[in-house]
């Protein structure tokens, strides 16, 4: 019995214990100092229940706020699916663990699991914003096949001789051989992650990934505080970078307070860095950036990651503020912004970059590279994992994104690319094969100058319905012909109508003649002539060195009726005469091509005169002109059983279709051109052009003779 009360007794002192753990981790957590929270959380192991939930919930979110989601990954899958007894911090959600996990599993490269999350959350989430994340996420993962394929020509190393355990990051070229870093070297320790404060160094280099640290200006240098992400203007005069807080996420207001700060070099000494006043938001303001009806008061925000661009009048930035100056409203997380210098040297309203740029994930590390292109990380476009290094270019008034591939991303944070020379440069990662953290990278762009354009084309075959309607014609012959009418490729169309597709030169011209050989319908074989003429993609609007792209070219053949199909050519002869023109020869030729691509068809060539003339005359005259048309479609090689030549005269007027009466505004579609038509019009050139409509020749399609299956 004794030894039964003394277990009793020691079970609840260490139950007691794991409980006083718990809440002093709880009371570091709603701080933000994250790292004595997960040390105080790991001595709570021998708890269940509800607490468990708590402790696992905890260390989740640590690991996760101190930017480490891959070691939140075990954390989140114990308690996604479970729910959370209690939230103490106001930033939390109960969805957190639930989206989280999502997150995580994308960061750690299992994107079909991730991917199965993120839609299970969009029909069950009860958090807007996360909902509207996860939607990009889907589709992002979706498009993550197309973006492993894609060639990179960046070759990247460690640059083990600038980077220790701590972070290194937020490269900025100086002099010749000379770096700005920011970097975690500080005495004092940040609690929220457990390394030293972040600081502002100068690095000289021995090597482009060699050199020794010293701190930059002894005026920008604070210990105890996180000062990093220095940007310098063109001529060098003006710095400005971000300044955090001391040990907790906000200050004793409630109120978020990282922020940009400004020093000047004057005769050769950083002055002590002042707020950027009108771009960063002071403790004292009420509400950050326009104020709007649902601004809320607690809206402070941080700034960080300062870029000029290249000439000095932008200042671009990241930044959580709810609202731009104008009013337009933060996507979420982190979003990019900037200002334009005024001419007495302060900065104007703050403008957000749009949605073209920005996600409701976290956009920042801005860069404006001396060609104009902004280079920037995130983590809401299409990506690997967590932050990303994308590029931005605008061409005609359009923004294209890119996101720069492998070796530059990886399933980890990468970002804060910058160039010291065109091709050269570097950039930040926390990837596991650095040397811990934040480690910087060396970059050699190789991309070759010339871009190349790989041309595939797919056909897609359509047949003309009698009545004007549409449908995908499958199993139809195509015959790709050179100019000699020489074959050069066969192919067929599958179930649905299409080609596989065909890698075809830039320079491509050919004929392609399509047959619908397994239909019951009846379709006459279609001839179109496809070119590459003015389908190439000029090299100013190509973004990727190596690009592959697909040309659709659609072929339409046309559902023909016996007796009733007919096609009009306009055979000009001279007066009262019935030989063949070389003008006249050029259009029967056409016929002839016709004739040939559709070797099963027996046609009527019905000859038409206007009404001028005698009855008789006409009657004649029609029928000599069909014959001579005849006699000259023969001499081509065409079969005479296959023609039948009718002479019409007058008795047939010509009736306007809608082909003509779009052509001539002052007709109609089923106008007659008869003799009282005709002569209702007073001037003479009308109806000398009505007079023209009516002398034509028209092809009927009287008979197949070898009918298609």
């Amino acid at each position: 019995m004794m030894k039964y009360l003394v277990s009793l007794c020691l079970l609840a002192v260490f139950f007691m214990t794991a409980c006083s753990s718990l809440k002093k981790a709880e009371s570091l957590y709603v701080k933000g100092q994250y790292e004595p929270a997960i040390e105080q959380l790991k001595k709570t192991k021998a708890i269940d229940g509800k607490k468990a939930v708590l402790r696992n919930f905890y260390l989740a979110q640590s690991y996760r706020k101190s930017n480490r989601l891959h070691e939140a990954l075990p954390y989140y899958e114990k308690i996604y699916s479970k729910d959370i007894p209690k939230l103490i911090d106001p930033d939390d959600h109960p969805d957190d663990p639930i989206f989280y996990y999502a997150l995580a599993l994308k960061n750690a490269g299992k994107y079909e699991e991730a991917k199965r999350q993120f839609e299970s959350y969009v029909r069950k989430g009860k958090k807007v914003e996360y909902v509207k994340r996860a939607q990009t996420e889907i589709a992002n993962i979706e498009r993550l096949q197309r973006l492993m394929k894609e060639k990179s020509y960046y070759e990247i190393e460690n640059c083990s001789g600038l980077n220790s355990p701590a972070a290194e990051f937020s490269v900025l070229p100086l002099a010749s051989r000379e770096l700005l870093v920011s970097a975690a070297r500080k005495k004092n320790i940040y609690a929220a992650n457990g390394q030293p404060f972040t600081g502002l160094y100068k690095v000289v280099l021995t090597d482009t990934c060699q050199g020794e640290y010293q701190v930059f200006s002894p005026n920008l240098f604070t210990e105890g505080i996180n000062e990093a992400t220095a940007t310098l203007s063109p001529d060098g005069k003006t710095l400005i970078f971000a300044r955090g807080n001391p040990q907790q996420k906000k200050n004793a207001k409630g109120q978020k307070n990282v922020k940009l700060f400004i020093s000047e070099k004057v005769n050769g000494e950083w002055t002590t860095p002042r707020l950027l006043e009108g771009v960063s938001s002071n403790d004292e303001e009420r509400y950050y950036g326009k104020q709007l009806p649902d601004s809320k008061p607690q809206a402070y925000a941080w700034d960080s990651s300062p870029a000029f661009s290249p000439d000095g009048e932008r200042l671009y930035f990241a930044s959580t503020r709810e609202y731009d100056d104008f009013g337009n409203r933060n996507l979420g997380g982190s979003d990019l912004f900037y200002a334009v210098r005024l001419p007495d040297g302060s900065w104007g309203k703050v403008r957000h970059l749009g949605d073209e740029i920005n996600t409701p994930g976290n956009e920042m590390f801005p860069m404006v590279s001396a060609d104009g292109k902004l280079y920037f990380a995130s983590d809401g476009q299409p990506g690997f994992g967590q932050l990303d290094v994308f590029v931005a270019t605008r061409s005609k008034g359009k923004i294209t994104v890119r996101n720069l591939g492998t070796p530059i991303n990886s399933p980890y944070d990468d970002f804060g690319m910058v160039f010291d020379t065109d091709t050269t440069g570097y950039f930040s990662s926390n990837r596991p094969e650095g040397k811990g953290s934040d480690d910087i990278y060396r970059f050699i762009d190789r991309t070759p100058k010339t871009k190349i354009v790989r041309y595939y084309l797919a056909i897609r075959t359509l047949g003309v319905e009698l009545n004007g309607t549409e449908i995908p014609l499958p199993n139809t012959r195509l015959r790709l012909l050179d100019k000699n009418e020489q074959l050069i490729r066969q192919m067929y169309t599958n179930s649905k109508g299409w080609t596989d597709t065909l890698p075809i030169p830039e320079n491509a011209e050919f004929i392609v003649l399509a047959d619908q050989l397994e239909s019951k319908k009846q379709y006459l074989t279609a001839r179109e002539f496809f070119t590459m003429a003015g389908r190439k993609i000029p090299q100013e609007l190509l973004e990727k060195p190596e690009t592959d792209t697909v040309l659709v070219f659609e072929v339409r053949l046309k559902a023909f009726e016996i007796n009733k199909t007919r096609f009009v050519y306009n055979i000009l002869y001279d007066y009262n005469k019935w030989n063949i023109r070389p003008d006249a020869a050029a259009v029967l030729d056409r016929i002839v091509t016709f004739l040939r691509d559709n070797p099963d068809v027996t046609v009527e060539l019905r000859s038409h005169t206007d009404s001028r003339g005698t009855y008789a005359d006409n009657e004649i005259l029609a029928q000599n002109r069909a014959q001579a048309a005849v006699d000259y479609i023969v001499s081509k090689g065409i079969d005479r059983e296959r023609l039948k030549p009718s002479g019409y005269g007058e008795r047939e007027p010509r009736v306007i279709d809608a082909d003509l009466a779009a052509r001539y505004p002052f007709l109609k579609e089923g106008d007659v051109l008869n003799d009282e038509f005709i002569y209702s019009f007073p001037d003479e050139e009308t109806r000398e052009l009505l007079h023209q409509l009516n002398r034509r020749t028209e092809i009927i399609i009287t008979g197949v003779i070898n009918v298609r299956q």
